[in-house]
């Protein structure tokens, strides 16, 4: 299946004007699968962030991703 993968982060305090990016068409077995082809692709290599390095920033980049099929 062929997914259109977009991102998109509003965070208080940013006015309105939310960070969106279009990544295109991606082929994949499923939106899942297709944001996790994204986010390997933005940070092949995962940094850690915040107390003790507890948080992943792929993770918080994939939590941002949406995935749609395209017909």
């Amino acid at each position: 299946m062929k997914f259109n993968v977009r991102y998109f982060y509003l965070a208080t305090g940013m006015e309105g004007s939310a960070d969106e990016r279009d990544f295109g068409i991606v082929e994949a077995e499923s939106a899942d699968d297709a944001k996790d082809i994204i986010a390997m692709r933005e940070y092949p290599t995962d940094i850690m962030y915040g107390p003790n390095e507890a948080y992943s920033t792929r993770q918080f980049f994939l939590d941002c991703l949406s995935a749609n099929p395209v017909p």
